[in-house]
């Protein structure tokens, strides 16, 4: 007896690969998770950077050093430029959030598929 090897349904897997891919686009989850968690990082490196106060150096005093020279005044520079650059990365943020995600002309369901072959155009070229 040979056992012939049924062939899964392939484009009933596609359709349902690309019914999921849908959704997840459609409900922008990956995108709403960047901002999501971007402000969760922002919120804490904010906490961190307000909380920052001047310390001294160790062992400063004791070599010879004047109080005035051992006091280390925070935040630094270096602090705020770590913040500086966090928060314009917002925009990149925010500009990756609104761009991503396909552009929607109405829900088509996989039974219906529309008449024409041709995608929708968006913009019709320029006349002169």
């Amino acid at each position: 007896m040979s056992k012939e090897r049924k062939m899964p349904d392939i484009d009933a897997w596609r359709k349902f690969h690309l019914a999921i891919a849908e959704w997840f686009d459609a409900w922008r989850i990956l995108p709403r998770a960047v901002v999501i968690l971007f402000g969760y990082g922002a919120y804490h490196v904010t906490r961190w950077y307000m909380n920052l106060s001047p310390y001294i150096l160790e062992n400063c005093i004791e070599v010879g050093g004047k109080v005035s020279e051992c006091i280390v005044a925070a935040p630094t520079t270096q602090h705020t430029a770590l913040l500086s650059a966090l928060f314009a990365l917002a925009a990149a943020v925010f500009a990756f959030y609104t761009s991503a995600g396909k552009k929607w002309n109405g829900f088509s369901n996989w039974n219906n598929p529309p008449k024409n072959d041709q995608p929708p155009k968006d913009n019709p070229p320029p006349t002169d």
